[in-house]
């Protein structure tokens, strides 16, 4: 198991050091996990599929706010100007899995920008006095301990490859996600998390009974507009772990991976999909709001809609989040992947790095 001090990002400030989990835990902490074959499913949540990979490394835990401060700090909140090098943070098992340049200019480029990024330009939750659930803050503060949201992919995967990893696959993270070969339910076990049961496994909104209230498992029971990030909690906070030892696979925030969103063949080992559309070229921009598009290409505002980030392309995305995500607890048998655009940025998403 790789310590915190293997990782740039564990710089020894909050939520960068090992006082995350159970308060002895290295932030950056990284499970070897074996290889081996497990049966999911396809991206229809349907189709059986037999997939298997080779041995590597997943982060004990979601990439924290203190994490990511970090790597801003590292490179004076300018990363468009100082990008992964082409080919960076593949999958040995994968061709054509690393960085590419021209993914250079959807990375920030300066500090005003980073911040603009993570809350007001955040798509979907980023103004925490109206059901928001921004984490970011300008300067440290307490959420440092909190998973990274309302980030998007790009900003992720240079992370993961600055911190010395990469993005996971979806075979990988569904591997860990069903814990391995016993193809679990759900990371811990087979047991559905309630309010009658295991309510303390995971970061989550349980919706047992029906009620028109939320029932949130950390902060307030209940969500008012002005709560912010209160119902998100500091990784690795509550028991639920996979049999490797992961934590918040089915809480806090739904994680990306690299793969786009493409059916799967029937077998799969060792698989990935990039084949990601190149960004269009041009001046930086923040992400869009989201908004859906009409025959014409032109966005008609849209909350729920299609969000013209999609040019850049469709990420999958795994687990479940601190807002339960339609029954996304649910590894082996439920609606666990979502898709997201690569530019949409959203306050229940973030990610972890894989390494090998």
């Amino acid at each position: 198991m790789g310590k915190c001090v293997v990782a740039k990002s564990c710089v020894g400030t909050p939520g960068a050091d090992n006082s995350c989990g159970d308060g002895t835990e290295g932030c950056c902490e990284s499970i070897a996990v074996p290889g081996g074959a497990y049966v999911g499913l396809d991206i229809d949540g349907k189709t059986p599929i037999k997939a298997s990979v080779s041995p590597f490394k997943l982060d004990k835990f979601e990439i924290t706010v203190g994490r990511l401060r970090a790597f801003y700090n590292a490179h004076h909140g300018e990363l468009r100007g100082n990008p992964p090098a082409p080919g960076a943070g593949a999958n040995p098992h994968v061709a054509g899995s690393g960085w590419r340049s021209s993914f250079d200019v959807r990375l920030t480029g300066s500090w005003s920008e980073i911040n603009e990024r993570h809350v007001a330009a955040c798509s979907v939750g980023g103004d925490n006095n109206d059901y928001g659930a921004a984490v970011w803050t300008a300067d440290a503060g307490p959420n440092e301990d909190k998973p990274i949201n309302c980030v998007d992919w790009y900003t992720l995967f240079a992370f993961c490859i600055w911190d010395g990893g990469r993005l996971p696959t979806d075979a990988e993270w569904g591997y860990v996600g069903q814990s391995g070969d016993e193809n679990r339910v759900y990371p811990y076990g087979d047991e559905a998390p309630t309010w009658l049961g295991l309510h303390d496994a995971i970061v989550s909104d349980l919706t047992d009974p029906p009620s028109t209230s939320y029932k949130f498992t950390y902060g307030p029971l209940y969500r008012g507009p002005s709560d912010g990030a209160a119902p998100i909690a500091p990784v690795g906070l509550k028991s639920e772990r996979s049999r490797f030892g992961h934590a918040d696979l089915t809480g806090n925030v739904i994680e990306m991976t690299a793969d786009m969103a493409t059916s799967r063949p029937s077998t799969c080992n060792d698989c990935g999909f990039v084949a990601w559309p190149d960004p269009p070229q041009g001046p930086p921009v923040q992400p869009p709001k989201w908004q859906k598009l009409d025959a014409s290409g032109q966005p008609v505002g849209d909350e729920f809609g299609e969000e013209r980030a999609a040019q850049d392309g469709i990420r999958l995305a795994r687990g479940s989040s601190w807002q339960g995500e339609w029954g996304g607890h649910h590894m082996k048998n439920g609606p666990n992947r979502f898709w997201l655009p690569v530019w949409r940025t959203y306050s229940a998403a973030g990610g972890r790095c894989a390494r090998d």
